[in-house]
C-alpha cells in the first residue's frame, strides 16, 4: 500500500467514524415529528397552525436527515466487503458469525425491552400511551414472535419490528445474509448492477419482501463495489469536488421546495437530492477532518448504537410528558418543543450510555454490540 493509499484508507476510516453520532441524531430528527403525536388517541396537532414547525420539521428532514439511513447502509456495505474483497465460504462464515454478536443479539435485546417497557408503561402509566394499539398483556404467541419482525399485520402501519427504527437492523441483516448474491452481481455485472438496482429503486418499487428493502439493497450494493474493487469514496482536499456536489444538492433542493414539480418527478428529484446528499455530506466530513477542524470522538461514535436502538420508545414518551406538562399552543412554542424534545431525548442517553458504560463496560458492550 502507497502513503497515499494508506492516508486516504485512514482518511476513509475517520469520516466514518465522525459519522456514526451525528448519522444516529439524524435518525432521532426523523423520529421526532409531532405531527402524528397521539395522546389518548388524539392527534395532539389536528387543531393547531403550524406553519413555523412545518417549515423547520421539512427543513431537518430534507437537508440532513433523509440521508442517514441510506449512508449507514452505504457504510455497512463498505465495512463488510473492503478488508475482504476475494470473497468466499470461509469468509462469509466468519463474518455472519460476527454479525450475530454485532447485530442479532442487541436486535433481539432491543425488541423485547420495548415489549417489556411497553408492558409496564400499559399498566402503571397508560395516559403515556396513545391509546391505539393492542395490550401487550392480550399478545398472542403470533402477537410476540411477529414483534421481533413486522407488527403491521396487527396495527395496520408501516412494516416494522416493535421497536420501530430497528428495521434498518432488521433489513441490513437480511442484506448480509444474501450478501454472497449482493457480491456476485457487484462483482462479475460491475456498476451495472448498481445501475439495475438505481432504477429498480427510483421507480419506487418497495422491496422484494419485509426485511428486504430497496434502500438496504441498492446502499448496501454501492458500499460493496466501493469495498471490493477497494476504490476510495473520500477525496482529500476536493474543494472542487465538494463545491460541485452542494451546488447540485441546493439546485435541487430549491427545485424540491417550489412544489411546482408532480409526481413522479417529484419522487424522482427527491432521490437525486438524496444521492447528493450522501456524497455531499462524507466529502464536507472529509474535508473538514483532512483540514484539522473535525476530530472523531470516540464516545459519541461508541454513543451511536445505543441512541439509535433506545431512542424510539423514548422520544415518544418523552414528548408525550412534556405536551401534557407544558402543552404548547402556539407555533413558536410547538418548534421549541420539537427542537427541545430532540436534544433532550439525546441527551439522555448520552447520560444513560455514559452511565451503564460506567458501571458495567461489559454489559455496555455487550447491549451495544460491542461496538
Amino acid at each position: 500500500m502507497t502513503n497515499n493509499s494508506a492516508e486516504i484508507s485512514s482518511l476513509q476510516s475517520k469520516v466514518i467514524t465522525c459519522l456514526r453520532f451525528p448519522l444516529a441524531v439524524g435518525v432521532v430528527m426523523i423520529h421526532a415529528s409531532i405531527s402524528a403525536l397521539t395522546i389518548d388517541g388524539q392527534n395532539i396537532t389536528d387543531s393547531l397552525s403550524l406553519p413555523g414547525y412545518i417549515f423547520i420539521e421539512g427543513f431537518f428532514n430534507t437537508i440532513f436527515t433523509q440521508t442517514a439511513v441510506p449512508l449507514f447502509f452505504f457504510i455497512s456495505g463498505f465495512l463488510f466487503f473492503n478488508k475482504d474483497p476475494d470473497f468466499s465460504i470461509k469468509i462469509y462464515r466468519a463474518k455472519i458469525k460476527k454479525r450475530i454478536k454485532t447485530l442479532l443479539i442487541p436486535y433481539l435485546l432491543w425488541n423485547l425491552a420495548i415489549l417489556i417497557l411497553l408492558l409496564i408503561v400499559q399498566s402503571i402509566l397508560p395516559e403515556l400511551t396513545s391509546g391505539r394499539n393492542k395490550l401487550i398483556i392480550d399478545y398472542s404467541l403470533k402477537d410476540w414472535a411477529l414483534s421481533f419482525w413486522d407488527v403491521s399485520y396487527r396495527t395496520g402501519g408501516l412494516t416494522l419490528p416493535i421497536n420501530g427504527p430497528l428495521w434498518f437492523i432488521r433489513d441490513l441483516m437480511v442484506v448480509m445474509v444474501l450478501s454472497p448474491i449482493v457480491y456476485f452481481l457487484v462483482r462479475y455485472l460491475k456498476i451495472f448492477a448498481i445501475i439495475l438496482l438505481a432504477f429498480i429503486w427510483l421507480s419506487g418499487y418497495p422491496g422484494f419482501f419485509v426485511g428486504l428493502s430497496m434502500p438496504a439493497i441498492l446502499f448496501f450494493s454501492i458500499g460493496t463495489w466501493f469495498g471490493i474493487n477497494e476504490y476510495p469514496f473520500v477525496h482529500k482536499s476536493k474543494l472542487t469536488f465538494l463545491t460541485i456536489s452542494l451546488i447540485l444538492y441546493a439546485i435541487v433542493g430549491v427545485i424540491l421546495q417550489t412544489n411546482m414539480i408532480q409526481k413522479p418527478a417529484y419522487s424522482y428529484l427527491n432521490k437525486l437530492e438524496l444521492l447528493f446528499g450522501c456524497i455531499l455530506i462524507i466529502q464536507t466530513t472529509a474535508y473538514f477532518i483532512e483540514k484539522g477542524t473535525w476530530r472523531p470522538n470516540s464516545f459519541l461514535a461508541g454513543s451511536s448504537f445505543f441512541i439509535f436502538a433506545y431512542h424510539g420508545p423514548a422520544i415518544t414518551y418523552i414528548e408525550r410528558t412534556l405536551w401534557k406538562l407544558f402543552t404548547p399552543e402556539s407555533d413558536i412554542s410547538v418548534t421549541l418543543f420539537y427542537i427541545i424534545s430532540i436534544i433532550f431525548t439525546v441527551g439522555l442517553g448520552l447520560l444513560l450510555y455514559w452511565a451503564i458504560r460506567k458501571i458495567s463496560p461489559s454489559f455496555a458492550g455487550f447491549i451495544t454490540g460491542g461496538r
